[in-house]
């Protein structure tokens, strides 16, 4: 149970992760 609870915690982490990349690009775009 624990397990499958950390291992959803990864996948939430990794796809922030990949959220904040995107937004920070996106951002960097728009300053220029």
């Amino acid at each position: 149970m624990l397990d499958k609870f950390s291992n959803m915690l990864d996948k939430i982490e990794n796809m922030l992760d990949k959220f904040w990349f995107m937004l920070d690009k996106f951002r960097i775009m728009l300053n220029k």
